[in-house]
């Protein structure tokens, strides 16, 4: 309950996605594909499924936007597997 609350609720975990979007955004922008399966690996510890990729490129947009960035990395927070240990 307590990390649901920090997931929807917590100024600190806003900032992480924002500078995390920003980071990859220019970084990812030529290679979205490496950047969703990087982000699946570091995020949860696994590779993405064909589903996800799908989702997760739609999600990012074509061309690449940093708003879509922020939004996948919302989104896997937002997944049950994904873990918050500040």
């Amino acid at each position: 309950m307590l990390q649901a609350l920090e997931l929807t609720n917590g100024k600190l975990l806003g900032q992480w996605v924002q500078r995390g979007a920003a980071y990859w955004h220019p970084q990812a922008a030529n290679d979205p594909q490496q950047f969703i399966d990087q982000i699946f690996q570091t995020a949860l510890s696994r590779p993405p499924t064909e589903a996800e990729i799908q989702l997760a490129a739609g999600i990012i947009g074509s061309p690449p936007a940093l708003e879509g960035f922020e939004d996948l990395l919302w989104t896997i927070c937002m997944l049950p597997e994904f873990q918050l240990v500040p």
